[in-house]
C-alpha cells in the first residue's frame, strides 16, 4: 500500500515503475514565491488551479500534503491571534472547503536554518492539489509466481538463508500496476 502511495506521487517513469503525479509534465505546477507557507497560500494555489480550466465544482478535488504542512496550517492565525484554518480541518477536515489528507511519503526537502531567525527554518514540501478523480492506478488480475528450493534469502533480523539448508522453499510473487493522470492539468 505504501509503494502504491508513494508511486503515485513520485514513481520515476522509468521501465520498471509507472510515472508519479511529480513526473508528469502535463500536471500544474504552481511556485510559491512567499519564503514561508502563510494563509493566503492556499486560496492563491486553489485560484492559479482553477485559471487552468480544471473543473473544481464536480468530481473528486482534494488536498495531500504531509504531517508538518498540516501542522503548519492548523497553527496559522490572524493578527488578532484568530486561528485560520484550524477549525474547519478539525471539525470537517477540509481546507477551503476541500478534503485533504496526509501523507509521510511525500518527498521533501531538507531543512535550511533562516539566517535571520534561529528559531524557524526553510523546507521545499509537495503539496498536491486537484482532481484526484482524473488520476488512475490500475492493477494487473494475474499474478506471476516463481518458487525456488535452492534460494538464499536475508530474514527481518539481517540474517542471510538458504532455502535449500531450511528445506524450505521461497515464493516471489509479482503484481503489475500502472498509474497516471487521465487529464495532466487536473493537478
Amino acid at each position: 500500500r505504501n509503494l502504491i502511495a508513494f508511486t503515485a506521487f513520485h514513481g520515476s517513469g522509468s521501465s520498471k515503475a509507472p510515472a508519479g503525479i511529480d513526473k508528469d509534465s502535463r500536471r500544474t505546477v504552481f511556485t510559491w514565491g512567499g519564503a514561508y507557507l502563510n494563509q493566503t497560500f492556499p486560496v492563491a494555489m486553489r485560484s492559479y488551479v482553477k485559471k487552468q480550466n480544471v473543473d473544481l465544482l464536480s468530481g473528486k478535488v482534494g488536498w495531500v500534503f504531509d504531517v508538518d504542512t498540516e501542522a503548519v496550517f492548523l497553527n496559522m492565525i490572524t493578527s488578532t491571534g484568530d486561528f485560520i484554518y484550524q477549525k474547519e480541518m478539525l471539525e470537517r477536515g477540509t481546507l477551503l472547503g476541500h478534503p485533504y489528507r496526509t501523507c509521510t511519503l511525500l518527498e521533501q526537502g531538507a531543512r535550511t536554518a533562516d539566517p535571520d531567525d534561529a528559531t524557524k527554518f526553510y523546507k521545499t514540501v509537495n503539496i498536491f492539489f486537484g482532481r484526484f478523480d482524473e488520476f488512475f492506478i490500475a492493477l494487473t488480475r494475474n499474478l506471476q509466481f516463481a518458487v525456488s528450493l535452492d534460494t538464499t534469502f536475508t530474514d527481518d533480523d539481517g540474517s542471510s538463508g538458504s532455502a535449500f539448508m531450511n528445506d524450505s522453499k521461497v515464493v516471489r510473487v509479482l503484481q503489475s500496476m500502472d498509474c497516471g493522470l487521465r487529464q495532466g492539468a487536473a493537478m
